[in-house]
């Protein structure tokens, strides 16, 4: 994927990060466009890990119990951060 660009802007396509993986985006797919995941649960961080690894970005969930990895989840991450195998 090209970086999207007019005379002002350029958006390169490691600044996109969709929200909504893997269900409906395939790893394959992030890593063929380049994208940089945003990383829900620690399941979602496992399965980044475990394809691969690379750049990606932990949501916390700031209290409103919506997307984002729990407080318990932050403390488990925290605990082990062997976890973060991989991620960038």
């Amino acid at each position: 994927m090209q970086p999207l660009q007019n005379e002002q802007h350029t958006l390169r396509p490691d600044a996109i990060a969709p929200f909504d993986w893997p269900e409906r985006i395939a790893e394959t797919e992030l890593r063929a466009h380049k994208l940089t995941p945003v990383v829900n649960s620690l399941e979602q961080l496992a399965a980044w890990s475990t394809s691969g690894g690379g750049r990606a970005i932990l949501h916390l969930d700031t209290g409103m119990s919506r997307l984002g990895l729990s407080e318990r989840e932050v403390d488990t991450l925290a605990g082990d951060l062997s976890l973060l195998r991989g991620v960038e």
